[in-house]
């Protein structure tokens, strides 16, 4: 039996909501704070999308099994760069002059992190087994 496209739209939905709660269980983050939830979700919404492009899902199909702890770890790698982008572009007082009036300021450029593209290199491999050619 088949599943409908209603409840294959239902069972990506499920997939999303669980891939949340299980990265919030990994940070260490309680399952009813959701003070995080608009960047988990951003993030697991960005490696679910990467990984149906990639493999040329459509939007409705569920991903295989093996797949999940791909999406999982892309996902954690992406919700860490937006929090590390939070951080990125401070500005602060470098030097400061009180009768010349001068003030400058240094920027905080952080750490710029690509783990999400490296975890993806990492994964080439197995997502190559579940690519479709157009």
């Amino acid at each position: 039996m088949g599943l409908d496209s209603s409840s294959a739209f239902k069972e990506v939905i499920m997939a999303a909501v669980s891939l949340v709660e299980k990265m919030k269980v990994i940070l260490g983050i309680e399952k009813t704070d959701n003070a995080q939830n608009p960047k988990l979700e951003a993030a697991a919404d960005y490696a679910s999308n990467v990984v149906r492009m990639y493999c040329n899902f459509s939007d409705t199909e569920p991903f295989p099994w093996p797949l999940i702890p791909v999406i999982t770890d892309l996902a954690m790698a992406k919700f860490g760069e937006f929090k590390n982008a939070a951080s990125v572009g401070d500005s602060e007082i470098q030097s400061m002059s009180d009768n010349g009036q001068s003030i400058s300021y240094r920027r905080n450029e952080g750490i710029r992190t690509l783990a999400s593209e490296q975890i993806l290199n990492n994964y080439l491999n197995i997502l190559n087994r579940y690519r479709r050619m157009k």
